[in-house]
């Protein structure tokens, strides 16, 4: 397991550091660690989250973290084109009025 799997795992059942370290039994800081990759995640570390969260649903957590990321890159990417499709309308808009409204400013 990864720090950053670790910390999916954590954040995908909306538990704070604390929360989930008291849940394991550890410190906080010494969780904290982990997470950072500022030290080795144990093994027996690995065990507990596998017993609380249960085997399967790690890895179905992992999974679904990265589908969500996926989907959120996705999402970005449509509401990009979304905003350039509007400030492509605006600006024919202002090119339209301008020709049709020698007077008209645009603003």
């Amino acid at each position: 397991m990864t720090s950053e799997q670790l910390k999916q795992i954590r954040e995908s059942i909306g538990m704070t550091q604390v929360e989930f370290s008291q849940e394991l039994g550890i410190g906080q800081s010494n969780y904290s660690r982990y997470e950072r990759g500022a030290q080795v995640i144990p093994k027996y570390i690995e065990k507990l989250v596998q017993l609380y969260i249960g085997e399967e649903d790690q890895a179905d957590l992992i999974d679904r973290v990265a589908e969500l990321e996926e989907e959120n890159r996705s999402l970005r990417k449509t509401l990009k084109k979304i905003d350039d499709d509007i400030e492509q309308s605006k600006e024919s808009l202002r090119r339209s009025r301008k020709g049709s409204d020698p007077g008209w400013s645009g603003a």
